[in-house]
Parts: structure tokens; sequence; C-alpha cells
């Protein structure tokens, strides 16, 4: 029980370093009414807020309440803060001035159609002498929805889950993304004119690129020209009706219309992803008693490139009698889908390991969301060792027929490893963690 009690408490430490709360505490700072912020490379940056009558905070994502409720704190009552971020919470709330609305995740509802218009709505209350601040974390995607009218939700939506299905990747789904909406791709950033925007962004993409996290909508892109060479790739491009057709190519006209002379306060800073949350896993691992690697590259790959990886460094620590050592990597791995069942890229990842290692003798693993989500599932992802294969056997379960089936999580639920922890409020992608024991 060793390895698995300590890979789970690796994970949950990871998760809590990542809580937006924790980042805007370590990240944040107030005096002589200027904001001090510090990005995840450690380099410090400072803006004098002394000319400006109030702070409008926007934003949307997974980490959207705890990120306004930790900017809110840190800001004195005598500057004004309002505004308004969307987050996956059911029904409305407020803090520090700062209106709560929900919104759904992954795909879009009216809730998130309803959210998209408030923030438009206070998009264009903003004037010249207010410095907003906007909130960016994992899943503004799908939860800030504004789509280019006279595009349906349902076959937008429809376009994406084909999209996900074929295995495409968060870059390139993000950038089909943007040929219908009118806040993404820094289409948002436009409608603040020519006040001072301040991004602050948590990070759940691989290479943190801005104009990916969340569809970058203060980042302006060439996502849209893009997108249309994605939807080609995938041969999806003939299931856009031909007023689908017309509103994208009106709104790419509009953008380019718009883009010519972006204003120049425009500011941008990464608080944490998920080198972060590999800092906090590192210390925990550390703290009882694990030599820690965490050198990896981030995975932006298939999940069984990502297995085969796991399987040899498996095999290595076993033939080399290696004992506590803690590999960490991170980033999100790709499926393709093709069954009917139930599952996600982390679970789907730690089945393959438990299948292709001959043992798991004196290992532990596990693969898991740090939003508490993975796929269609309501697990974080899974956690393997030899009890789990032991049980796997006992019962005469087949992993080959779970993952032709696409059913990790079936797998799981009947030989045990489920990593459940509910939604966490925060979303730098995936960790992994295999220890020898």
């Amino acid at each position: 029980m060793g390895c698995t009690t300590d890979v789970l408490t690796i994970f949950n430490a990871a998760v809590d370093y990542v809580r937006p709360e924790a980042v805007c505490m370590r990240t944040l700072a107030w005096a002589k009414r200027r904001l001090f912020v510090t990005d995840q490379l450690g380099r410090r940056f400072q803006y004098d807020l002394s000319p400006y009558r109030r702070i409008v905070i926007l934003g949307a994502g997974k980490a959207a309440r705890g990120m306004a409720a930790g900017v809110a704190s840190i800001i004195p009552s005598e500057l004004p803060c309002t505004g308004a971020v969307i987050s996956p919470l059911p029904g409305s709330a407020t803090t520090g001035g700062v209106r709560i609305l929900p919104g759904a995740h992954p795909c879009p509802d009216d809730s998130s159609l309803a959210g998209g218009r408030v923030l438009l709505e206070e998009a264009a209350r903003v004037q010249t002498d207010d410095f907003v601040i906007f909130l960016l974390s994992g899943g503004a995607s799908s939860l800030f929805t504004a789509l280019v009218p006279g595009i349906p939700i349902s076959r937008y939506n429809r376009i994406i889950a084909a999209l996900s299905a074929k295995g495409a990747n968060i870059r390139e789904i993000n950038a089909v993304r943007t040929i219908f909406s009118q806040v993404k791709g820094g289409k948002f950033a436009d409608l603040l004119g020519d006040a001072p925007v301040l991004t602050l962004a948590i990070s759940d993409v691989p290479g943190d690129d801005p104009a990916v996290i969340g569809s970058g909508p203060t980042v302006h892109s060439r996502n849209h020209e893009q997108g249309i060479k994605i939807l080609d790739k995938y041969r999806l491009y003939n299931r856009l009706t031909k007023e689908m057709l017309n509103r994208a190519g009106i709104n790419a006209l509009a953008r380019e219309e718009r883009a010519g002379k972006p204003p120049q306060n425009r500011y941008y800073h990464i608080l944490a992803g998920n080198r972060t949350a590999l800092q906090g896993a590192a210390i925990a691992a550390a703290h009882l008693g694990y030599t820690v690697s965490d050198d990896h590259k981030p995975w932006n790959c298939r999940v069984d490139h990502a297995a085969a990886f796991f399987v040899r460094k498996i095999a290595a620590l076993q033939a080399g009698r290696q004992t506590k050592i803690c590999l960490l990597t991170g980033g999100e791995t790709t499926v393709r889908v093709s069954g009917n069942g139930i599952g996600g890229r982390n679970q789907e990842l730690s089945l393959r390991v438990l299948t292709d290692a001959p043992s798991l003798d004196g290992i532990g693993f596990l693969s898991a969301g740090t939003d508490g989500i993975d796929g269609n599932s309501d697990a974080a992802g899974a956690s393997i060792d030899a009890s789990v294969k032991a049980n796997a056997l006992k019962t005469g379960l087949d992993p080959r027929q779970f993952l032709s089936e696409n059913n990790s999580n079936g797998f799981f639920r009947k030989a045990g490893g489920l990593v459940l922890t509910g939604p966490t409020g925060t979303n730098v992608m995936d960790i992994q963690i295999l220890l020898s024991c």
C-alpha cells in the first residue's frame, strides 16, 4: 500500500500547489497603489494603478472564481473593483465586487452564451480611465462563448466534438473555435478600446502559448486562417453549411479591419502552469524520501506513445532494483475515440501501462487531470500498482477489450484504482507520477 498511498499524496500536493488562491498569494502583491506580479519563471513586474478610477476584473476558466477572490483580496477598498468572471459553478455568486457567472464545460450551452453576453456588456462599459484585469485559465474556451450571429450552438458543438474524437490537439481545436467566435483570437481585447488590459493566466496548454490558452481572448493571432486548414485536415469542412461559411468569412473580415492598430497597453503574464504543479509534486515527493526526476518535456502526443515511454521506464527501474525513485511528467496526450465507453486520456494511459508492463511489482503509477475531470467520466484519472493488475487477473478482466471500447473507466471501476477528487477549481493539464518503492 506504500506506493499507492504515496502516489496519491504527491498528486494531491501538486493540485493544492496550483489552486488559484494559493497561486495568487505567491505571485501577487499590493503596495502604494502598485500591483506587483511575479510570473511562473520568477520574473517580477509592477503596475502603477494610481491614475485609474477603478479596476474592472473580467475573465473565465475553471480557476476564475478562485483567481477573482485572490486578486480582489489584495486590492484595498479605496480602489473600487467591479466586473464578472465565468466559472463552471451552479448558480451565481459575488466575490469582492466581482460577479461569478456559471458556464458549461466541456461543451458550451445557454449558460456559456449568457455569460458571454454579460462580459460583452461589461466590456462596452469600460472607459479609458479603467484598468482591466482579465483572469484566464483552462476551460475558458467553452465557458466564455460568444458565437458569431447566425451560428447555431448545436452545430458548433458537433464540429468541436468531431475534432476531439478524431484526435485533434488543443491548439487545433482552439484555432477552429476562433473561426466562429466574437471574442477568441484577441477579439475581446479589441472590444476594450484604449483601456489598459493586464491578463493574468493559469496555463493549461503544452508550451504555454498565450494564443492557445483559453483560445486567446486578449491575444491577437492568426488562428482563423489556421482553423480553416484544420477543418480541411480532419475532413470536417463539408459539415459547415453555406450560412456558417458566410458568417465565418464576415467574422474574419471584421477582425482584419480591427487588427490594424492594436493598442500598446496590453500586458500578459502566466502565473502558473503544468511546471508549477510538478514543482509542488516534487516538494511532496522529496518530503516522502524520494529522489525526484522531472526533466521530461511536456506531453503533446498520442496516448500510446506516452504509455510506451512509461513501460520502458518501469522495466529499467525494476532491472536496476532502484527504490525510492520518483519520475514526474506532465502535459496532455490525445486519444482517438472509436468506442462508446466511458473514460479519458489519463485513465486510458494508466490502462495501457498496466496492459503492456509485464510486472508492476514495486511500482506505483498515476495519471490524472489537475482539474479533477478526465474525459466523459467523473474521475480525475487512475492509479495502478501490482494489486490492481492482480485484481484484473483474478476477476477475468481483459484490458485490451476495454481499450478497444475506450472504456477505461469501466475497467478501473471493477479492478480498482480510480482517482476521484471532484472538480478542483484549477486546471494546469495532467500530471503523471511513477514511483519505484
